[in-house]
């Protein structure tokens, strides 16, 4: 009998610490969230004009490369011309001859060199697809669209047919003006991959001059944007321009 008893209260008590022991807690976390997709930089859009990048050339003078939208052709910009590599590692093939830079101190004259790479920079604008690149070609006294398509091998220029703007500007403002000395054109964006749009600007000299004005020079300024439809060949002006306010200001 007391052996019975200790054994039953022995079982009690392994019951009862069962019963009083707590179990390990379970730590609950929240799930990690995933980190918010970010949207990329303009910076890095592939055939962003601003996705270029400066670099040393190999001549010590600085160059620049302004990738396509498949991240493999790019633009080259240095002081022995404009090029197109169709990959990182291929062959240049020639887009544009070297840009002149006038005589001066070398300091001077890498300094002029830099403003002008970083103005034909921001004038390079790749189609969507990348089959075609234009370009902005400075003048003296203004600047020109130079188009490019590479479905062929060397890039072949595309002829593009813009007289249309000046004939607009001359019927616009002939009756009070004359044309100036400035006239630029340059690639504004890419529509779609056949529809570009530029934006053109200058000035104009009344024809008729107030004797209350000190100078004999009074400058009108005018600016605005059209569409080029692209062709295989060549490209048009289609549709009606847009015009900005005109400017006007005098040189005194």
């Amino acid at each position: 009998m007391k052996m019975t008893m200790k054994r039953t209260l022995m079982l009690w008590g392994c019951l009862l610490a069962a019963c009083t022991t707590k179990p390990a807690p379970v730590i609950v976390t929240e799930p990690t969230k995933p980190a918010p997709m970010q949207e990329p930089s303009v910076a890095t859009v592939p055939g962003d004009p601003s996705s270029a990048q400066v670099v040393p050339g190999p001549d010590g003078w600085a160059q620049a490369v302004a990738t396509g939208p498949d991240g493999q052709a790019r633009v080259v910009v240095a002081r022995s011309g404009t090029s197109l590599q169709r990959r990182p590692d291929g062959p240049l093939e020639v887009l544009e001859e070297p840009l002149e830079v006038p005589s001066e101190p070398m300091d001077m004259e890498k300094d002029r060199w830099e403003e002008t790479l970083k103005e034909v920079v921001e004038g390079i604008r790749w189609s969507p697809h990348g089959t075609r690149v234009c370009l902005l070609r400075l003048y003296k006294r203004g600047s020109d669209v130079a188009m490019f398509t590479l479905a062929s091998q060397p890039p072949a220029e595309v002829k593009l047919d813009l007289d249309a703007l000046e004939k607009a500007i001359e019927e616009r403002y002939c009756d009070e003006f004359k044309m100036g000395r400035f006239y630029y054109i340059a690639p504004k964006r890419w529509i779609d991959e056949d529809h570009l749009e530029v934006e053109f600007s200058g000035n104009l000299v009344p024809k008729v001059v107030s004797k209350d004005v000190s100078s004999s020079e009074v400058w009108g300024n005018y600016s605005g944007t059209a569409h080029v439809e692209m062709g295989a060949k060549s490209g048009t002006v289609k549709g009606a321009l847009k015009w900005e306010p005109l400017k006007k200001h005098e040189v005194l």
